[in-house]
């Protein structure tokens, strides 16, 4: 679910134009199951970023550089 909703609000242009209906639908799941598992549009946000922030951690005590920045 988070995996679907990540990609939606990557590709909108805005989060305030991805909807709960949006996300249940890109992941075959009704609308009452992303509330049992977030709670609200505010804890599925909130995961999506956790696991976002868990990964770039991650990769920075790894010494993987997550990102590059040209000058």
């Amino acid at each position: 679910m988070l995996k679907a909703a990540d990609t939606l609000f990557a590709q909108a242009d805005g989060p305030e134009r991805v909807t709960m209906d949006a996300i249940a639908a890109a992941c075959s799941v009704g609308k009452g199951t992303l509330f049992r598992a977030f709670g609200s549009r505010a804890g599925l946000l909130d995961a999506l970023w956790a696991t976002k922030i868990e990964a770039l951690r991650a990769s920075v005590e790894s010494g993987v550089v997550p990102f590059r920045q040209d000058t």
